[in-house]
């Protein structure tokens, strides 16, 4: 698939950090995603997202933030067809995992991987995003259930003694001799001849396979509900009806859309009860999930992979000279000494005099310079020289050659997209080491450490503190709050914090006090107990979109502004109700209109794209309906774009309507969230 530069870069969804490794996951597994939807599309094949991925899809537009796996699911009969055409239709190195051809496999489920192994080749990396693990898309299996619940319950009893026996005899607490009369009759009740002896796990395979025999043989006509037999039928569940999962609606899914049951809204709500209500709770596979292939490949190599390592050296001070090549060490008479006595290191007050009074801005991107924004005015009001130095964010090979055109990197550093009244400077022109600033402001950790991205490597941070005063990292965005039991959060800041722009500079922003404490025990634990002193110095509160390290500004707001009220109607409310949607749409519209006064009203569909609906029975009549309606009443008219969700929050008071990945936006900034409620009449 060709994944844009931009879907690569770090993101911060709902308050959780997204770094390019995690991105890089995403898009492997997108592209397997996109190789399985290519069959299904050709040969009529349905399926649809679940468990977290279904989740994801509605509450977030993509992946859950803090998962990495995807979920799709058949029923049975279009798994059946599905896995008569795979094999053949999957593109060359692609494998599809299941019970029947590999030995560690046993579930009920199959697992559709990119490749046999994990891959280092350059050929393998360049297709793959510089990720040279496996990624997979997970199948699950939704089977017809009996209408009688005693058929149900007996079907199920043989299942799970079959399953017993298999697992019995993987573990080795069972062998064939000892279960020999169990085999006899459960082969003669189904006409079924087992294997004589386990050798390859003959026989477990056999009983897994009579098992799933068992799952399939109610026919779709004969069952009014289906459900996973394995676990959860088997559990006590009970299925849902048949009705929800015959015909599918496609939502926004990262950069694709992805396919979900026609009453999602009804699925979810069963699966999880208030599924709008973000829980943050690992307690799943891995994260990220190629972390166990990782150590498995360290496990055979003897050897952990390279990864950063601390040196006491990077928390010296190296300057250029003015006007010649030499470095000198300037540790002890830094403002930011890092603790240590460098017997070459030079001290003085006349260092002022080797920088000019220029402050730098180094911005990746115009969606990026909010952070920067309060700074750049604050000091431009004193009469600062202020210069800001927009840099693209590039692509490169695993050997750290940019593979972005020339056109790309045009297009990707966006100059004429930056606030006016910010002038800008062209990157390939500024000369470091003739402008010496004296400040120096970033906000890309990463200089050569990003995987997959980098900046030019002119302006990476072990080049930009030999030619200024004091390096200062901005963060770009604030995250949420955590602590040390969130894992998903701190194994993504080792990524993100540990990196050189950091390490590497004077002062480090965190955007709370809890974030401080945070930032200081992830960089002491990769430096050493005896250097925290060092980040306890660097690292400042400063509060996000206020960063003024002069003195906080005072921000007043206008307590008579109308308040701003987003209504979203949802593509499951019309999927669900169908054609009595519009009049309790049409009341709940002028509900609101009475109250106009007193809010500045937006009305949006979820999805936004006409072409998700268009097919459903009266969705024209509804679209019709609402626009002539919020034209009439003075409303206006947006559009949702998932990935621009927590933005759009920021912009409004307070959400009412179907659930969309605004919810969690706006529950997430602490702002009214009201679902509606069609079952009560206006």
């Amino acid at each position: 698939m060709n994944h844009t530069t931009d879907f690569f870069r770090d993101e911060i969804r709902n308050g959780f950090y997204i770094p390019t490794v995690i991105k890089q996951a995403w898009a492997c597994i997108l592209d397997v995603l996109k190789e399985i939807d290519d069959i299904c599309r050709r040969h009529d094949i349905r399926y649809f997202a679940d468990w977290g991925t279904l989740l994801g899809t509605v509450r977030h537009g993509g992946f859950i933030p803090w998962d990495d796996d995807l979920d799709i699911c058949m029923l049975r009969d279009d798994y059946v067809r599905f896995r008569q055409v795979a094999d053949a239709e999957l593109p060359a190195g692609f494998a599809i995992h299941d019970f029947e051809r590999k030995d560690d496999h046993w579930l009920f489920l199959s697992r559709v991987v990119n490749s046999k192994r994990i891959c280092f080749d350059e050929e393998y990396l360049d297709e793959h995003y510089n990720f040279p693990y496996l990624a997979c898309v997970d199948i699950f299996v939704m089977d017809y259930l009996y209408r009688d619940e005693e058929m149900e319950k007996s079907r199920d009893k043989q299942i799970m003694e079959l399953i017993s026996m298999a697992y019995g005899l993987n573990k080795g607490r069972l062998s064939v001799g000892k279960i020999a009369d169990d085999l006899a009759r459960i082969g003669a009740k189904y006409g079924f001849a087992f294997s004589a002896d386990n050798e390859g796990h003959r026989v477990e395979r056999e009983l897994f396979r009579l098992a799933q025999a068992l799952m399939s043989e109610v026919a779709p006509f004969e069952s009014d509900k289906v459900g996973h037999i394995f676990p959860w039928i088997l559990k006590g569940g009970k299925g849902w009806p048949k009705s929800w999962f015959e015909d599918t609606v496609r939502l926004p899914f990262e950069d694709i859309t992805m396919p979900v049951p026609r009453c999602y809204n009804k699925v979810l709500s069963n699966k999880y009860g208030n599924y709008c209500e973000v829980r943050k709770v690992w307690n799943g596979h891995d994260y990220p999930f190629f972390e166990g292939q990782k150590r498995d490949l360290e496990a055979v190599n003897g050897a952990p992979l390279p990864e950063y390592e601390f040196d006491p050296g990077m928390l010296r001070r190296p300057v250029v000279l003015p006007g010649s090549e030499e470095v000198v060490d300037v540790s002890a008479g830094s403002d930011v000494s890092d603790g240590t006595n460098g017997s070459d290191s030079t001290s003085g007050s006349d260092i002022d005099e080797w920088f000019t009074d220029e402050i730098l801005f180094l911005p990746t991107g115009p969606d990026r310079w909010e952070c920067f924004a309060s700074i750049y005015e604050k000091l431009r009001s004193h009469g600062e020289n202020v210069c800001v130095v927009p840099l693209p964010v590039m692509r490169k090979d695993v050997m750290g050659e940019i593979t972005s055109t020339d056109d790309e990197i045009m297009t990707l550093t966006a100059l004429d997209r930056y606030p006016k009244g910010v002038e800008v400077a062209d990157w390939l022109s500024y000369d470091i080491s003739a402008h010496r600033p004296r400040r120096i402001y970033i906000q890309d950790p990463y200089d050569e450490k990003n995987p997959y991205l980098t900046i030019p490597p002119s302006y990476y941070a072990a080049v930009l503190r030999l030619y200024t005063q004091q390096l200062v990292f901005v963060p770009f965005k604030k995250t949420g709050e955590f602590g040390p039991k969130d894992s998903t959060d701190q194994y993504n800041l080792k990524h993100y914090l540990i990196a050189p722009g950091v390490i590497y500079a004077d002062v480090i922003y965190a955007y709370s006090e809890n974030l401080r404490q945070q930032y200081i025990n992830a960089l002491t634990a990769f430096s050493g107990e005896e250097y925290r002193s060092v980040w306890e110095k660097r690292i400042v509160v400063a509060e996000y979109g206020n960063l003024d390290e002069v003195s906080a500004v005072d921000s007043a707001v206008d307590s008579d502004h109308n308040k701003k009220l987003l209504y979203c109607i949802g593509l499951n409310e019309i999927t669900e109700l169908g054609e009595p949607l519009i009049e309790s749409v049409k009341a709940r519209l002028s509900l609101i209109a009475e109250n106009a006064d007193a809010l500045s009203v937006s009305v949006a569909f979820y999805p936004s794209d006409f072409g998700m609906w268009y097919h459903i029975s009266s969705v024209e009549k509804l679209w019709d309906m609402v626009v002539d309606v919020v034209y009439e009443k003075g409303f206006e008219m947006v559009q949702i774009n998932p990935k621009s969700a927590d933005d759009m929050a920021a912009c409004y008071d307070a959400y009412y309507g179907s659930p969309s990945p605004l919810v969690p936006a706006f529950t997430m900034q602490k702002k009214p969230v009201m679902l509606a409620d069609h079952s009560l009449r206006l």
